[in-house]
């Protein structure tokens, strides 16, 4: 870096919470994958796809657990009343 020229250093992605920034992170990791060999983006595209399926799957079982949840103390909270 003698040449006065600075590296750019890239912003550190929000940790996902939803489907929708996992997909928007997914896309930002597509992007940068585009500057590797051919080889490289191959495998890194095979594991940040099961990576992001994976996490998919963990947001909408998460879901369906906090609803069957909701569901339950709702259920618990009415016996108390009686």
């Amino acid at each position: 870096m003698g040449s006065g020229q600075q590296e750019e250093v890239p912003q550190t992605p929000i940790t996902p919470v939803s489907a929708e920034t996992l997909t928007s992170l997914h896309n930002l990791i597509k992007q940068d994958a585009h500057t590797l060999n051919e080889t490289c983006i191959q495998r890194l595209q095979w594991h940040v796809q099961k990576l992001a399926n994976a996490a998919q799957i963990s947001f909408v079982e998460r879901a369906l657990l906090y609803d069957q949840n909701q569901f339950l103390t709702g259920i618990n909270n009415e016996g108390k009343v009686r």
